[in-house]
């Protein structure tokens, strides 16, 4: 009687007569358990968060407005952003410009870095006035950001008057780099390290006069600088005469 009842039953794995679905030999569960880990879609954790509601109150969104306001009034005025840096154990002033296609160094500045690793280059990059600039020669630098950490970069050589470094964007792409005017720092990612540089920069801002005889509102630009230490006075009598320079006093 068992034997007819087992032969009677229909499985529920295959739907086929003559045993039990715990005898089943087919292979249509493990297909289906496949079937449904190819349908499952992936999951991005990011686009999760990013999604996630926000508990914020008006007032915090409008206070965080506010400041973004003030900051994108300073970045409108910016008119060089710089680092201090080391070379060779000599602190100079690095411009940081985003807005740069490669990454220069002058020739006398060169020199007076003592740094003579020159090689031929035959980069080009075109200006903002349109005029084709061709390079003949780089060198590689080790920026010294902190007594722990030194960054090599590879810059173009320029026969310039001034002495400059500029560290255009060929160079802070790379490095994933953001500029943080708020907090007056460029973040950079080295040695799988996000590293924060200090940052000055000198603004244009308009001073408002008021006349009090005809009422009448003077308006005029004059630069500012956030710069608060012993580089502030310095840097402004250097100013008419190099605008960008290397402090000549070895660091020890």
């Amino acid at each position: 009687m068992q034997k007819n009842r087992k032969l009677k039953s229909t499985c529920m794995n295959c739907e086929q007569q003559g045993h039990y679905t715990k005898d089943c030999q087919n292979e249509r569960v493990s297909n289906i358990v496949n079937g449904m880990q190819r349908e499952v879609p992936s999951y991005n954790i990011l686009k999760d968060i990013k999604d996630m509601r926000a508990n914020a109150t008006f007032g915090q969104i409008y206070n965080k407005s506010l400041r973004q306001r003030e900051v994108n009034e300073i970045i409108k005025d910016i008119s060089a952003t710089w680092a201090m840096l080391k070379i060779n154990g000599k602190e100079v002033r690095v411009i940081i410009d985003s807005g740069a296609a490669v990454s220069v160094i002058s020739n006398n500045l060169r020199k007076k870095l003592r740094i003579d690793n020159v090689r031929p280059s035959g980069s080009s990059f075109t200006m903002a006035n349109g005029t084709k600039v061709t390079f003949i020669r780089k060198i590689k630098i080790m920026l010294e950001i902190n007594d722990n950490m030194k960054m090599p970069i590879i810059v173009e050589v320029m026969d310039k008057d001034r002495e400059e470094l500029i560290l255009g964007n060929d160079i802070l792409g790379k490095k994933d780099s953001i500029i943080d005017f708020e907090n007056k720092e460029v973040r950079i990612i080295e040695q799988e390290e996000v590293v924060s540089i200090p940052i000055e920069y000198t603004r244009r801002i308009q001073k408002q006069e008021n006349n009090e005889h005809d009422n009448q509102s003077e308006y005029s630009e004059e630069e500012y600088s956030d710069q608060k230490d012993e580089y502030e006075s310095k840097y402004e009598e250097e100013q008419e005469q190099k605008l960008f320079g290397i402090i000549e006093k070895e660091v020890k």
